[in-house]
């Protein structure tokens, strides 16, 4: 489900961490019915591990800056503001480097504050392959609750979503990706679900489906850092 209106996007972050606890915040360009100078996600929890086995329990803060609420013959069809908080938690095996697996789930009260709950479940996995290679893939059921009476009081269309990429890393930091990613929404449900102010009038988004993204990326750690650089 596209953020940027099917075009491209740019984001970053950075997280502090000391052993098992860690803080983040990340911010993203966006393109949504209301406008936002951006999504700014204010994130922490903690991440044990044990042997090879990972966990992760945390919660995030989706702040969307300076919205303005989109309104359609006269009614609104989106909240004043659209943050809300999100926990979750997550469990992964990895594989000695060969790959892992892994669990999670995300459950939101408020979904974008429209009184609906929203719960993403997500099974993930990847497969290290020679020459920096891996391949990897994530299949999920997203379940939404019911809105707010005056955004029109109907229950979300939930959906299935799932993801194929190839990656290629260099030196740790540099990763090469390039992913499929699907859902079983059609152009009606998208709408309803995403509010796309081009389709006010058809009923019908382009926001949701199949979608081929190439993503550039740069992680590292401070410690990893030659100074100066």
């Amino acid at each position: 489900m596209s953020q940027t209106d099917r075009d491209y996007g740019f984001q970053g972050y950075i997280e502090p961490k000391y052993q098992w606890l860690y803080i983040g915040a990340a911010g993203w360009s966006t393109r949504l019915p209301t406008r936002p100078t951006g999504e700014f996600d204010f994130y922490g929890g903690i991440r044990p591990v044990f042997g090879n086995l990972s966990f992760d329990f945390g919660a995030t803060y989706y702040y969307y800056g300076k919205e303005t609420q989109l309104f359609f013959q006269g009614a609104p069809i989106t909240p004043r503001e659209t943050s809300y908080v999100e926990p979750y938690a997550k469990v992964a095996y990895n594989f000695d480097d060969k790959g892992s697996l892994g669990l999670a789930v995300y459950h939101a009260p408020n979904y974008l504050n429209s009184g609906a709950f929203g719960t993403y479940l997500s099974g993930t996995w990847s497969i290290a392959l020679p020459n920096d290679f891996s391949f990897s893939g994530e299949i999920a059921r997203y379940f939404f609750g019911r809105v707010d009476p005056f955004l029109g009081g109907i229950t979300l269309p939930e959906y299935t979503y799932w993801n194929l990429g190839l990656t290629y890393t260099v030196q740790s930091a540099w990763k090469f990706d390039v992913r499929y990613h699907q859902t079983d929404l059609n152009q009606a449900q998208c709408q309803t679900l995403t509010t796309d102010p081009r389709g006010l009038v058809s009923g019908r988004s382009r926001w949701c489906g199949a979608a081929i993204v190439g993503t550039i990326s740069f992680d590292t750690n401070w410690s990893s850092l030659k100074w100066p650089l």
